[in-house]
C-alpha cells in the first residue's frame, strides 16, 4: 500500500513577522532521498519521479542534495553533509520517496537494500526521520517542510498504516501542517502532482493543500509563511476576514468588517458592496408583478409532448446502461464496496504555547480566588468554532436526530443547540473517522487561550465600546449565529471565543476555585455533573463578555446559542 505524505515542519520563528523582502532574500536549501521499493530493484521509477522534482526545485531557487538508493552509512554521511551546509534563518527542505515504519513516536525511514523485520534490527538499520528534523532546529531556520512519499513497510512484527503514520507525524515537535493521500497504486504522483500546483502561480502552502484536495487529499495545512512563488503581497488576517465577508455578501457581514477593521484599505469596497446589496433590495421590490401567461398553440403543446416522450426513453436507456455496468463491474471485482464516511476536520489548529496566567476574577463570586495555573507544554486549539458543515455530516453519517433543522442552513455559521454529551459524541466519531485525537478543551485551557496574554477583563482590553470589533454580541449580531472569522481574532489567532455562540469546556462545575487545580488539568471528572461553558453568546453583553466570566448546565441541556470548538494535544 503507497501512502503520500506532505508535511510541513515550522519553528517558532515563524510566527513572527516576516516581510516579502525577507522572503526575497533568504536561502532555501534541500535534502532529497529516494530509495528503490524492492531492494533488487535500484531503476525504481520513483526515483526517476524524484529526480523529476530535484530539478523542480532547482528552478525555485533551492541548493539541493541528494541521497539516492543509499545505504544507511552513506545516507547519513549525505545528511551531515547537508546539515553543516545549512545557514541561519534560511527554509530547509526534506523530501523523503520509499519505505517507512512509524512506532513508538518515531518515524523511520529504511534505506536502500534493508530488510527490518524486528525493532532491534528498525533501530540499528533505519535512519530516523524525527532525528533529522530536530537537528536541523539547531540552525534556526525560518521553515522546515517535510516532504513524504513513502510505501507502508509491512512484516510480522512491524506494521503501519497512512493514518497511524499521520498520527505519529502529528506528534514530532511544533509540526502541524499534513497533507495526507493513500491510495494503492505502485506509481506515485505526488511530486508531479505538486509541481503542476504550484507551476509558476505564488501559492502558499495553504493553498496548496486546498488544490491538493482535487487529488483525494486530506489536508489541514493552515499556514501560510512559505511560497515557492513570491507573491507581489502577503496575505494578512485582515485580507482573509475580508475574503469570509464577501463570501458571505450580507450588509451585516460588511458592516461588521467595517467595525472591525475601521481604517482597512478595503473600506470603499465595503461600503460599495453595501450600497449594491441595498439597490438590488430596492430594485426587487419595484419589479415585483405578476408575469403575464403566455397562451400555447396546439403545435408547440404537441411539440412539448414529443420532447417529453423522448426524454423519458433517454432517462430509460441510462438506467439501464448503469445497470449493466454495475453488474460487469461487480463480476469482474468481486469486491466490496466500502463506502467513504464523509467528515470535516478543524479548519486551522492554532497551538496555544505553554505558559503561566492568572486565573479566575474578583468580579465574580464562582471565579475566587484567583490562582496562578501553568502550562507546561503547548497544545492546539481550533481557531474557530465547529461549524453547521462540519456538524451536519456527523449527523449525515450517524443518522443522529437534531430538531431545530433551520439553525444549520448557514453551513459556515458556527453550530449551536448542542449539549455538551452530543459534542462528546461528535468528537469521539471524529476521532475514529480522522484518526485524530481531538477533545474539548479543560476550563483552564479555555480561559489561558482566551485571554492570549491579557490580564483585564476583555482579551482586547478594558473598553466595552470595542466589543464589536471582536465578538458577535446582542448590539451587533442581529439575533443569528455567524461565521466566524470576519471579526478581530485575539493575540492567539483565535476567532469568537467571545460572543456568537458559547462554548462547552471538558470540567464539571465547581462553586469556585479553592480546589482548582494549578496545572490545567480537568477540575472534575465526571460525566453526569454539571458542565462548564464559556465565553458568552451572540445574545449576551456586559459581565458575561468577560474572559473570566463562568456559565453551566446540566450535561444534556441543549441552547440555540451554546455550541463547542475543539482542542488536541500537541
Amino acid at each position: 500500500m503507497r501512502i503520500l505524505i506532505l508535511t510541513l515542519f515550522l519553528t517558532l520563528s515563524l510566527f513572527s513577522s516576516v516581510t516579502l523582502n525577507d522572503m526575497k532574500h533568504e536561502k532555501r536549501y534541500a535534502f532529497i532521498i529516494s530509495n528503490g521499493v524492492d531492494k533488487e530493484n535500484f531503476n525504481d521509477p520513483n526515483i526517476k519521479s524524484t529526480k523529476k522534482f530535484e530539478q523542480f526545485l532547482k528552478s525555485k531557487k533551492f541548493t539541493t542534495f541528494t541521497a539516492y538508493n543509499l545505504k544507511r552509512s552513506s545516507l547519513i554521511k549525505a545528511f551531515r553533509k547537508f546539515d553543516k551546509s545549512v545557514t541561519p534563518n534560511s527554509i530547509v527542505m526534506i523530501v523523503y520517496s520509499g519505505k517507512i515504519v512509524t512506532l513508538n513516536q518515531q518515524n523511520w525511514i529504511i534505506p536502500a537494500a534493508s530488510d527490518i523485520e524486528s525493532l532491534k534490527q528498525l533501530r540499528l538499520g533505519g535512519v530516523s526521520l524525527n532525528f533529522m528534523l530536530t537537528k536541523l532546529q539547531g540552525h534556526a531556520p525560518r521553515a522546515v517542510l517535510t516532504i513524504v512519499d513513502g510505501y507502508v513497510y509491512k512484516t510480522h512484527k512491524n506494521s503501519t498504516s497512512a493514518s497511524s503514520i499521520k498520527r505519529e507525524l502529528d506528534r514530532i515537535d511544533r509540526l502541524n501542517q499534513i497533507v495526507l493521500w493513500s491510495g494503492s497504486h505502485k506509481s506515485s504522483t505526488l511530486f508531479s502532482s505538486l509541481s503542476k500546483i504550484i507551476s509558476n502561480k505564488p501559492v502558499d502552502f495553504k493553498s496548496v493543500a486546498s488544490y491538493m484536495e482535487r487529488y483525494k487529499a486530506k489536508s489541514s495545512v493552515k499556514i501560510s509563511a512559505f511560497y515557492f512563488n513570491l507573491p507581489k503581497k502577503l496575505i494578512t488576517v485582515e485580507d482573509r476576514a475580508w475574503q469570509r465577508a464577501v463570501s458571505k455578501n450580507t450588509v451585516i457581514g460588511f458592516e461588521a468588517f467595517l467595525v472591525a477593521y475601521p481604517d482597512s484599505q478595503y473600506k470603499e469596497k465595503a461600503v460599495s458592496h453595501i450600497n449594491n446589496i441595498h439597490a438590488k433590495v430596492k430594485s426587487r421590490k419595484r419589479t415585483k408583478h405578476k408575469p403575464v401567461k403566455k397562451v400555447a398553440s396546439a403545435e408547440s403543446i404537441a411539440l412539448q409532448l414529443e420532447r417529453e416522450k423522448l426524454a423519458n426513453q433517454q432517462k430509460e436507456l441510462e438506467l439501464l446502461q448503469a445497470k449493466l455496468a454495475l453488474m460487469s463491474s461487480q463480476e469482474e471485482t468481486k469486491e466490496e464496496v466500502v463506502e467513504k464516511v464523509e467528515f470535516f476536520e478543524p479548519e486551522e489548529m492554532v497551538v496555544i504555547p505553554s505558559g503561566v496566567f492568572t486565573m479566575g476574577s474578583k468580579k465574580f463570586k464562582n471565579a475566587q480566588p484567583t490562582h496562578k495555573v501553568r502550562f507546561k507544554k503547548s497544545f492546539k486549539l481550533s481557531a474557530f468554532e465547529v461549524s453547521n458543515k462540519a456538524y451536519s455530516a456527523y449527523l449525515k453519517a450517524t443518522g443522529k436526530k437534531y430538531r431545530k433543522k433551520k439553525l444549520l442552513r448557514e453551513e459556515s455559521a458556527s453550530v449551536a443547540y448542542v449539549s455538551w454529551k452530543e459534542a462528546k459524541s461528535y468528537i469521539a466519531w471524529l476521532n475514529s473517522v480522522s484518526s485524530k485525537h481531538y477533545r474539548l478543551p479543560t476550563e483552564a485551557e479555555w480561559e489561558y487561550a482566551a485571554r492570549a496574554g491579557s490580564n483585564t477583563e476583555f482579551y482586547w482590553g478594558a473598553d466595552v465600546k470595542r466589543v464589536p470589533q471582536y465578538a458577535w454580541v446582542s448590539k451587533n449580531a442581529h439575533g443569528f449565529v455567524h461565521t466566524g472569522g470576519i471579526l478581530q481574532p485575539n493575540a492567539f489567532g483565535l476567532y469568537d471565543m467571545i460572543g456568537n455562540v458559547a462554548e462547552w469546556c471538558e470540567d464539571a462545575s465547581t462553586p469556585n476555585y479553592k480546589n482548582a487545580n494549578s496545572n490545567g488539568a480537568e477540575a472534575v471528572v465526571d460525566d453526569d455533573a454539571m458542565k462548564v461553558y464559556r465565553g458568552g453568546s451572540y445574545l449576551d453583553e456586559g459581565d458575561k463578555l468577560s474572559s473570566a466570566y463562568r456559565n453551566s448546565n446540566i450535561p444534556t441541556y441543549k441552547h440555540i446559542a451554546i455550541g463547542f470548538r475543539l482542542a488536541e494535544d500537541k
